[in-house]
């Protein structure tokens, strides 16, 4: 083959795995660089939940705090509940089953609406630190890629973590802004996906399910972004019956402050170390959500917590501001979601903050459509 044509088929190739903002593409299978990661779910009272965690390190995970049990109208935990974790053997290669020995949600975490909706769990607290997963860096550009996946496991005591289903559709910004208004406060804090699952087996659930944790993808690497928040279901008050539905996740690389001075040492955020100096730095950052928001005329039902069990979670429905946006519309639209009409009586609303001062630099008047290249 003549050197120049050996050449562009050379630079044909590198540009064929380079998108039109510059990002690599992943050349390998979106599951294979998962399990690069260290995976896990919760066990309440020994019992098997569809809550998955996003583990930062051989004694550190994070879970949504809606996945706890708390005393009658408080966020108070209840402590007649008993927590483990089960991790998978990525990394190491060694599968473990710990008890939780500390729970913090964190502290402004609205059950209401489910602002802030992550707690850390301590285990294994008496070992040395083994391993860490890898956390979603915090510049946007690393997550052009997103991967929405669950873990099929069924029994606790024998758990087979080779069966995931990894989901990957285009993210709709509008539908997921159109249906809540904490996404649409607070984008640069949540993913949203369109993407349910069946589970392993009908005695966990009839209905279909939300992933587990949101992952994304860069130069071959694959990063926790985090875990299953809530989702907006209009048409039903399930995922067994809905017209449409958006679920939602919480990034929590905004938090790591926070971890940090909670835990007491450092995680891997990207590549890098995170640190921060503790003696000077009391991190409180949190989403700041209405006190007094105006009513989504949708009318969303918010699902959020375990689904296993045959439960169905209903927290309470939520207020939500909106700037009056167009007639959601999603390209991966199935036969199992109803068209919309366009509603333009959205009330645009100001947003007033809680009586904690945090400072945040985040925009409440841009709707950023972050994309996700998805392959099932």
């Amino acid at each position: 083959m003549p050197g120049n044509t050996l050449l562009l088929l050379v630079l044909l190739i590198v540009g064929a795995l380079v998108s039109a903002n510059g990002q690599q593409l992943p050349t390998r299978a979106p599951e294979d660089l998962i399990k690069q990661l260290k995976r896990g779910v919760l066990l309440k009272n020994k019992k098997l939940t569809s809550c998955e965690l996003a583990p930062l390190d051989s004694g550190c995970s994070i879970v949504a705090a809606s996945c706890l049990e708390y005393l009658p109208g408080t966020t108070e935990l209840d402590m007649n509940f008993e927590y483990e974790v089960l991790l998978d053997d990525g990394i190491d290669g060694v599968s473990a089953r710990y008890m939780v020995e500390n729970i913090n949600p964190h502290p402004y975490f609205s059950l209401k609406q489910l602002a802030n909706n992550f707690a850390i769990l301590q285990h294994n607290s008496g070992e040395p630190i083994t391993w860490q997963n890898r956390i979603a860096p915090f510049s946007e550009y690393d997550w052009s890629t997103m991967v929405y996946s669950r873990a099929m496991i069924t029994d606790v005591n024998n758990p087979d973590w080779s069966t995931s289903f990894n989901a990957t559709i285009p993210t709709d910004s509008l539908t997921c802004v159109y249906l809540s208004g904490l996404y649409y406060m607070w984008y640069n804090d949540m993913t949203c996906s369109p993407s349910l699952t069946t589970p392993p087996t009908s005695s966990l659930s009839n209905c279909q399910i939300p992933m587990g944790v949101a992952y994304s993808i860069a130069h071959d690497t694959a990063f926790i972004v985090g875990p299953y928040s809530y989702s907006e279901v209009v048409g039903g008050n399930s995922f067994c019956s809905y017209s449409y539905q958006r679920s939602y996740y919480t990034a929590i690389n905004n938090y790591m402050a926070y971890i940090v001075y909670v835990v007491g040492r450092n995680f891997l955020v990207g590549d890098e170390i995170y640190q921060v100096e503790m003696e000077s730095y009391y991190p409180e950052y949190d989403m700041i959500y209405p006190e007094d928001p105006a009513e989504n005329p949708m009318h969303p039902v918010r699902l959020t917590g375990d689904f296993y069990n045959n439960q169905t979670n209903v927290a309470a429905q939520e207020p939500a501001f909106f700037l009056a946006p167009p007639t959601p519309y999603d390209s991966s639209t199935t036969s199992n979601e109803a068209s919309v009409e366009e509603n333009t009586s959205f009330i645009d609303t100001p947003i007033t903050s809680s009586s904690i001062e945090i400072e945040s630099s985040h925009s409440q008047t841009h709707i950023k459509c972050r994309t996700a290249t998805l392959v099932v």
